[in-house]
């Protein structure tokens, strides 16, 4: 039987295998961000990723526990992980070939305003919090709260990057669609 781990792990690796396959299918950008910007986004998402994930680094007392070990909460985690990857899943196959690692507008760009879409209007950064507040959940340790503050900046310093990239290029249509759905969280 595989462990606990294992499925821990499993949304994660699926969420990378998909994201590899499916970027071969994305348009030709005509606009991307600055270097620098980008460089800046990937670098707090590496060092959350090296939080959650690296098993050899000694983090001091970041490695120490802030949850008391409980299956509950573990697999309450497990549900949360597999629940965000499956919107962001879902939202990437949502923006087709729209989606790119950077922040970009492609050639003959489509504002996309269903699906998940309809709810948040960033929501493959909502599905990816999600996941790692899960994952957070299993982990259980002081270092993945670091990892939930570091993600949580670097996709909202994406996402705002992003908005101002739409609102050029949609105008009035993006403003509108700002008006009627949430930033990360659907709008009540």
């Amino acid at each position: 039987m595989a462990s606990f781990s294992f499925w821990q792990m499993l949304p994660w690796y699926v969420m990378g295998v998909y994201w590899v396959v499916s970027a071969a299918q994305v348009k030709t950008a005509k606009a991307v961000e600055p270097v620098a910007a980008r460089l800046y986004t990937r670098v707090l998402m590496i060092a959350a990723f090296a939080l959650l994930f690296s098993k050899s680094a000694h983090w001091g007392g970041l490695n120490e526990r802030f949850l008391v070990r409980d299956p509950r909460l573990e697999y309450a985690g497990l549900v949360l992980t597999y629940a965000g990857i499956a919107f962001a899943c879902w939202a990437r196959w949502r923006l087709a070939g729209n989606w790119s690692a950077e922040v970009s507008l492609k050639s003959d760009h489509e504002l996309i305003r269903s699906g998940p879409y309809g709810y948040v209007r960033h929501p493959i950064y909502s599905g990816m919090l999600l996941a790692v507040l899960g994952t957070a959940l299993t982990l259980g340790e002081w270092r993945a709260l670091l990892a939930i503050l570091l993600m949580s900046v670097g996709l909202t310093l994406k996402a705002t990057r992003e908005e101002a990239l739409m609102i050029a290029a949609f105008g009035e249509a993006y403003r509108t669609h700002q008006d009627r759905t949430g930033f990360l969280l659907p709008r009540f």
